[in-house]
């Protein structure tokens, strides 16, 4: 593979620009470019790990003669509420009450909303999990996605927000590139910025 290794379910975020010489980096800006030519990183950083959800990647997670080995975290077991998977690797630890999920890559502690839909995303996951008391107490977006949320062709970051009701959607090569605080748009992938908090009701992208 070309590209970069992909690393996504054990990362601890996207990864940074002196990692290995290779500036798989977030992606937070445009003007990030590859040195061999007009292809941006996180379209790279896309498609490899996109890649790993083919019925026999390239890069195989699964081939007993070339063990691939990670920093076990004892997490328990994820959780899934009568989602329908196509084409998915789901990492350790994340409870997800979504109605579909395909072509996807979902990292560690990941939270997904009921009714929810997310196609051809990487989800980086979460670095904690948050106490029920303070899902129920505190008047804020939990981490994760939210209900009735739309993703598609999109990076989330670790810890992000994203409330009910929201609708993301990139676009390969179609929408123009463009950078807020939360997010960035890359050769029509939206990147969704570490911590970010996405309101619920929002509209990003096509």
């Amino acid at each position: 593979m070309n590209t970069a290794t992909p690393w996504i379910l054990g990362r601890k975020s996207f990864p940074q620009p002196s990692d290995e010489g290779v500036q798989r980096g977030r992606s937070t800006t445009a003007a990030d470019r590859t040195a061999g030519g007009n292809r941006t990183i996180s379209a790279s950083f896309f498609e490899a790990n996109i890649a790993l959800t083919d019925d026999i990647p390239e890069f195989n997670l699964h081939d007993n003669r070339k063990m691939v080995y990670t920093r076990p975290r004892m997490l328990p077991p994820s959780k899934f509420f009568g989602t329908v998977f196509r084409h998915v690797l789901v990492a350790e630890g994340c409870i997800i009450h979504a109605e579909r999920i395909e072509r996807s890559v979902i990292g560690i502690r990941s939270r997904v909303g009921g009714y929810s839909v997310l196609s051809h995303c990487i989800v980086m996951g979460n670095d904690y999990f948050q106490r029920l008391q303070e899902l129920v107490e505190r008047n804020e977006i939990p981490m994760g996605i939210g209900k009735h949320s739309i993703i598609e062709y999109a990076i989330i970051d670790k810890n992000v927000r994203i409330g009910d009701n929201v609708v993301i959607r990139g676009n390969p090569g179609k929408l123009a590139d463009h950078e807020t605080d939360t997010y960035v748009i890359v050769d029509g992938i939206v990147v969704v910025k570490k911590n970010a908090i996405i309101p619920s009701g929002s509209r990003i992208g096509a």
